[in-house]
């Protein structure tokens, strides 16, 4: 199957064919990742453990999908084992899940979280689920209310690859602390009742 077909390589450099194809059958990386653990768990119950280690699965899944066979970043063992922390760190986390299946049905490939490289991204800044949570919550809301486009929550720009580090996710992050020194911190030295602080 082309490269193009699966999302593998820039649109704009493949034929128009090739991009119709791609946007009626493509699958997001969550579609992969949900496709990837339904498989892990077959393994599981089937060869125990040891059949469910990625390099394993990489092989066994390209040869129970042979039309995927040769496309090196869908069934390589990099990418499975990526799909696979992607599970363990952002779909484990309850509400994150919500956010980015809401965001999934809502806009399909106009999601902020339709790549790998953007669910990596948010791994590799938001280290606990409430970091996960917030910076998830903050791309859908960045991307709801045009504050950004869904272009713009490139892995690059959430990362700040070329920002000296400093991404899209940092600022979400220190919007965080932010809000929590305002709402414990703060809130409790300002001269006001306790009704006014809850409210």
């Amino acid at each position: 199957m082309n490269v193009c077909v699966l999302g593998l390589a820039p649109l704009e450099s493949c034929p128009a064919k090739a991009v119709k194809v791609f946007k009626l059958v493509g699958r997001s990386a969550i579609q992969r990742i949900f496709e990837l653990e339904g498989f892990r768990l077959r393994k599981l119950k089937s060869h125990g453990a040891g059949g469910s280690e990625p390099a394993v699965l990489a092989q066994q899944f390209m040869q129970e999908l042979p039309e995927t066979a040769g496309e090196e970043d869908v069934t390589s063992e990099a990418y499975i084992r990526n799909a696979f922390k992607v599970w363990e760190n952002i779909l484990a986390v309850e509400e994150a899940k919500k956010i980015v299946l809401e965001c999934e049905r809502l806009w399909g490939k106009q999601s902020p979280f339709y790549t790998m490289s953007q669910l990596e991204a948010v791994m590799a800044k938001c280290k606990d689920p409430a970091q996960i949570t917030f910076g998830v919550d903050c791309m859908r809301y960045y991307v709801e209310k045009k504050f950004a486009s869904t272009g713009e929550m490139s892995s690059r720009n959430l990362t700040g690859k070329t920002t000296n580090n400093r991404g899209l996710l940092d600022v979400f992050l220190e919007k965080q602390k932010l809000l929590h020194h305002l709402v414990h911190q703060w809130l409790e030295t300002q001269p006001l009742d306790a009704e006014s602080k809850v409210g």
